[in-house]
């Protein structure tokens, strides 16, 4: 399924090699300024109140309509080939971006290969909300920290996966991990 995307739009999966399931991973990512519209898809911004309070107390700290829970939702049951209602944002946005259905399902494919990952990434799932950040700490990319190989605020720590993995490592081939 993932070669579908691959061979009719190359120029967005430029870096899927040879081990494109792996390689996919990093494709929502890699596109959000192109698809902008999954911008919101790769988290739940669930509020923490540190020093306390309320979302009263925070009015300028709002979740987004979409989260990764839903969009998990609906695209595995896309892939399923189960109903999805038509008012699903995540599914109508990917069929307003491509026609065929092939191409949507492997779209759909790389977004819950990339959003799996995101889920188990603990600045995914909360937002710090507090007088220093009343509108949210945006999942730690506010928090920021001494730059180390670019990592320089909370959240690309964890997902550098603290400092081994900065920017955009390439990945071990199966000849590698044999060797290991």
């Amino acid at each position: 399924m993932l070669a579908y995307l691959k061979n009719s739009h190359p120029s967005i999966t430029t870096s899927e090699g040879s081990h494109p399931f792996t390689e996919c991973a990093t494709f929502a990512d890699d596109v959000k300024s192109t698809y902008s519209y999954q911008a919101d898809w790769h988290f739940v911004d669930q509020p923490f109140y540190e020093q306390g309070g309320s979302a009263a107390d925070y009015p300028g700290f709002v979740m987004s309509d979409t989260d990764v829970v839903a969009a998990l939702t609906d695209l595995t049951a896309f892939l399923k080939g189960e109903t999805v209602s038509a008012s699903s944002p995540y599914i109508s946005q990917i069929q307003s971006s491509f026609s065929n259905k092939n191409d949507q399902l492997s779209f759909a494919l790389r977004l819950t290969i990339h959003y799996m990952g995101d889920i188990h990434q603990p600045l995914h799932t909360v937002s710090g909300v507090d007088d220093e950040y009343p509108k949210g700490d945006r999942g730690g990319n506010s928090e920021w920290i001494p730059s180390v190989d670019g990592v320089g605020n909370l959240h690309s720590l964890w997902d550098s996966v603290i400092y081994q993995y900065p920017g955009y490592p390439s990945l071990v081939s199966a000849i590698s991990w044999a060797l290991l």
